[in-house]
This record gives C-alpha cells, structure tokens and sequence, in this order.
C-alpha cells in the first residue's frame, strides 16, 4: 500500500533456517583472515560485534524492516499460539481478522517519507491510527515481541554454531544511530531529516 514495497525478493528472510548459518559463515570468514586481532576478555570471551534493528528496535522513529513471507507465518503460529483464537486475538488488537491467515501487520501501512524526491521505502511505518497495528498498540507490541524473539532465536542458533570454531564467541548487539550532529529540519515530513 500508499508506494511501500512489502516485500523483496532479493532480501533474506530472517524465519528463513539458513539465517543463523550465514552468520556463522561470515564470522568464520573475518575470524579466520583477522581473529588473531579480535578483543579477547581475560576469561575468554570473544565478543562479536552484530548490528541490529530487526527486533524490538526500531530505525529512527517508527520504521520497522520489512519481514518477509516466512516471518509473517510463523508470527500468524505465534498469534495463535498466544490467543487460541482470532477473536481474543482481535478482543486485544481492536480488529476485526476473520482468521489468523489474514494478519499482515505491514500492509497498507505509512511510508517514511522522502529524500532528495527519493522515496524511502526500507520498510512500513507505523503511524496510522486506524490500522490495527499501529505505533503504541496492542498489536504493534505483540509484533515487536515476536520480532525480537525471532532475532533472539537467530542469535542462539547462530551462537551455538560459531562456538564450534571459537569456544569463547558470543554475539555482541549494537545498534545503528545517529554517531554525528548534524543540522535537522525539524519540520520535515521525512523522519530522517527529523531525527
């Protein structure tokens, strides 16, 4: 909806099983051309530094990275798995889903705005009130909960494979953000440019 692209095809599902391998694979990789330069703590610890905003965290202000169809089934499980039912699960959101299959918290949502004439389409923004997922809701919330256990998921799985080459190894999260201050516009539309 409203120019936002929900999904591409191009991009990896993080419900995809093969995520948390890549991961591992990658770190492999930097570990076996750079680990003897990696910060070791004195009981061993090797801390992996992984960036992250797919889970609870959001990007600026109310944009969310898009999922793809695997996450967006195994949340439609996860949902019913917490509620039993669609309608206690729309008792709680305000809505009206006729089953869980019709749950897709990211369509026809808000865009982010634009930069340069450049519309920004790295994920829906939560910001329509009417919509049952939207920012503050009790549908939002249970979509950033599942989000981050999702993630927390991948972590686990990922961790247990790295241990394998680095006994030490534990995933490290940081997140992205503004590093510099730079003059905003405080009045644009563009979260962006906001923030």
């Amino acid at each position: 909806g409203a120019g936002y692209v929900r999904w591409n095809p191009r991009s990896v599902d993080l419900a995809d099983p093969i995520v948390p391998e890549v991961i591992a694979a990658w770190t492999k990789y930097q570990y076996e051309r750079w680990g003897d330069y990696w910060f070791k703590t004195k009981d061993g610890r090797v801390p992996i530094d992984i960036e992250d905003t797919w889970g609870w965290m959001r990007d600026d202000i109310n944009l969310r990275y898009s999922m793809g169809p695997l996450s967006l089934q195994r949340f439609r499980t996860w949902v019913k798995d917490k509620y039993g039912a669609i309608d206690k699960a729309n008792s709680k959101w305000g809505s009206s889903y006729a089953s869980f299959e019709d749950i897709d918290p990211q369509a026809d949502q808000g865009v982010e705005g634009e930069v340069n004439g450049v519309p920004i389409t790295n994920g829906p923004v939560y910001n329509k009130p009417e919509h049952p997922f939207h920012d503050w809701s009790a549908a939002v919330e249970d979509w950033d909960i599942f989000r981050t256990e999702l993630r927390m998921d991948i972590y686990r799985k990922a961790n247990e494979l790295i241990r394998k080459f680095i006994p030490g190894a534990e995933l490290a999260l940081r997140t992205e953000g503004a590093c510099l201050v730079i003059p905003g516009e405080a009045k644009s539309k563009t979260t962006h440019r906001r923030h």
